[in-house]
């Protein structure tokens, strides 16, 4: 399976004003408790090197934390935003349940409205079964980046 869209649930966002020139970074951290009483903990990043970005740009990170324990999805604005140098990608998340069931997941991207693997030259991601998933990589442009299972 892979990770649905994200929803106009409840949604999570954190933003911040990068200055093209200076790099910077935007940060997603925080805790709640999900449906089924399990407290979900996340915490993500981008971080971008100066002159990564093409122009200044108000950068955001999204979740829905009525989705996101089941597919761990993150959002990041403005969409389709091609950089000029890698983005720095970091995900942590504790407590979802696609890490639980011991399943190889993969990370993947959303591109043209389908789930594509994501390329292995970008980075790197794990998961273990007590229910955390981790990913790091180096993107080379804005989409919507999420876990799903693979299925052999």
């Amino acid at each position: 399976t892979t990770p649905e869209p994200l929803a106009k649930g409840t949604l999570i966002t954190a933003s911040q004003k990068i200055i093209a020139k200076n790099g910077g970074s935007v940060r997603l951290q925080g805790t709640y408790q999900a449906k089924n009483g399990r407290e979900i903990y996340y915490n993500m990043a981008i971080l971008f090197a100066p002159g990564a970005l093409p122009t200044d740009n108000t950068i955001s990170i999204t979740i829905d934390k009525n989705t996101f324990e089941n597919n761990a999805a993150v959002a990041f604005a403005p969409h389709g935003l091609v950089f000029n140098k890698p983005g720095t990608l970091l995900i942590y998340a504790n407590g979802v349940q696609i890490a639980l069931d011991n399943t190889k997941l993969e990370l993947l991207y959303l591109n043209s409205n389908i789930w594509q693997k994501m390329p292995s030259s970008w980075g790197m991601y794990s998961t273990n079964n007590g229910g955390s998933v981790v990913a790091g990589a180096s993107i080379p442009h804005f989409s919507q980046y999420g876990f799903g299972r693979v299925v052999d």
